[in-house]
């Protein structure tokens, strides 16, 4: 849900589409170093361009393809996030990828396609193949009027460590399909953007568990009414409607199919290539169509902010708080839904030209409404990405996740060490 969120309530003339943003947090490979090098100077250590290391690509028409391929080899010390009878195994991840870019001078057009094949060496369970397309387009009619859309299908899968993961045996996959499109209109200081998106997944059968209660169609639209203050400096108010529909009620015969108002305030910040993102504050109500779930309201918070401290550091900034969609059960009842809590930061540092570290920090606090659980997870992680030349470079990590919950089998402790190669053109 947090990518549904995104597209809906982000920026005026930018759309994001994350590969595994998804309605989980879930621990992926790190991805290799950006392949679109936007001249936008809004951009952090890690996104900027570097003429001496950057793919050059393939020029088809008007476009350009920078396909990649990567190998990750990864030790887990719980490879299935348990509070015990912890088993550790190895993996080896293939991850191809191509995109293409378009060069006209003033819409754009960006097409991706990719893939995540994983392969442990003890476990076949935990096998999983992710791939999809995302496609991504801007449209400026004028200097007042731009259009922003998107679409993209991908299977994706549920990482051990999901509250959301019950199966013992076999990852859940999952297929995640969703469109979206913003249309902003300026006039004078004033502007008005309304939006919409539509997303449907489907989990698929792992094992014994059908998962067919998890299937569910979401769409809504959100209209933001703002005023620049300065070139620098927007602010806004916005109203966001979510509807959230089941295929099929629980196993007590519940519908958790839901409606969601946001009504938030929020602004944009843009110092040009040192302090630019968004933040927005403001109210949540989430009404259920099952009189068995009372109906909720919370704060609601989504923010993310880059600060260029020196040219060689960048400081990420990040947090939200909203209602998700869960499927968690305690003692044979189901939680309503999932307050989701989280604050995090993220360094990069240019050490050299070619050589990048990264380090961060996240707090996350889950707490399932209706039912006796609340989780505190922590996780951390540093790595370091070494650029080679133009095609290969090399990227080692660590991470660290702990889990707290009132539920003593849902908590847990892991450590992940990843290293991997990356070659693109």
């Amino acid at each position: 849900m947090r990518k549904v969120l995104t597209v809906i309530l982000g920026g005026a003339a930018t759309i994001s589409m994350t590969v595994g943003a998804v309605a989980q947090e879930q621990v992926q490979p790190p991805p290799p170093p950006p392949i679109f090098q936007d001249p936008n100077p809004n951009v952090s250590v890690l996104e900027r361009t570097r003429p001496d290391y950057n793919p050059l690509g393939i020029r088809a028409r008007s476009f350009l393809i920078f396909p990649s391929i990567g190998l990750l080899g990864e030790y887990d010390d719980n490879v299935r996030a348990t509070d015990n009878d912890e088993e550790d195994d190895y993996s080896l991840s293939v991850v191809p990828r191509i995109a293409a870019r378009s060069q006209w001078s003033r819409h754009e057009l960006n097409v991706i396609t990719f893939g995540d094949f994983a392969f442990f060496a003890n476990d076949s369970d935990n096998n999983y193949q992710d791939f999809g397309i995302e496609s991504e387009g801007l449209l400026e009619i004028n200097s007042r009027n731009t259009l922003v859309a998107n679409a993209g299908i991908q299977r994706e899968h549920d990482d051990r460590d999901d509250p959301d993961e019950i199966n013992e045996d076999d990852v859940t996959e999952f297929w995640n399909a969703e469109a979206g499109a913003s249309y902003r209109y300026s006039f004078n200081r004033f502007f008005v953007q309304p939006g919409g998106f539509a997303q449907r997944l489907d989990y698929q059968e792992a094992g014994d568990v059908s998962n067919s209660e998890r299937d569910r169609s979401l769409y809504g639209g959100n209209f933001r009414f703002g005023y620049t203050v300065t070139p620098r400096l927007d602010v806004f108010t916005q109203a966001t409607y979510i509807r959230s529909v089941r295929d099929t009620s629980d196993a007590g015969g519940r519908s958790n199919d839901n409606t969601r108002y946001i009504g938030t305030v929020g602004t944009n910040i843009d110092i040009t290539g040192v302090i630019f993102g968004e933040a927005q504050i403001g109210y949540e109500y989430i009404e259920f169509d099952d009189d068995e779930f009372d109906s909720e309201q919370n704060p609601f918070a989504e923010a993310g902010i880059t600060w260029n401290v020196t040219q060689l550091t960048s400081l990420l900034f990040s947090g939200s708080a909203s209602q998700e969609d869960t499927n968690v059960t305690v003692d044979g009842e189901e939680a309503s839904s999932r307050l989701e809590q989280d604050v995090g930061i993220e360094v990069q540092h240019e050490l050299l030209r070619n050589v990048i570290l990264e380090a961060n920090g996240i707090y996350e606090r889950d707490d399932f409404q209706g039912v006796d659980r609340t989780d505190n997870t922590f996780r951390t992680g540093f790595g370091v990405t070494y650029l080679l030349n133009r095609n290969l470079s090399l990227i080692a990590n660590y991470n660290y996740s702990n889990r707290n919950s009132d539920v003593d089998s849902a908590e847990f402790s892991r450590n992940i060490f990843r290293v991997g190669i990356n070659a693109r053109l």
